[in-house]
């Protein structure tokens, strides 16, 4: 049995997939990085790879969403 999403809700679903990872991201990495950041290549090599999860979680997010919609 096949579940069908009104547009709005997916719209909902999909501005929520994009937005919440970037927040959780800016809340939890920029006050991290700005630390990291003192400590040379490696802090800076931890801060991108913090920002790369970030990427992947709004993948898995969008992901998710377009999965509903099967």
């Amino acid at each position: 049995m096949s579940r069908r999403l009104s547009d709005w809700k997916i719209w909902i679903l999909w501005l929520a997939a994009n937005v919440v990872p970037w927040w959780i991201g800016c809340a939890l990495i920029e006050p991290l990085s700005l630390r990291l950041d003192q400590q040379g290549d490696i802090g800076r090599t931890t801060t991108l790879l913090l920002w790369t999860l970030v990427c992947v979680l709004v993948g898995l997010a969008q992901w998710w969403v377009l999965k509903q919609t099967d």
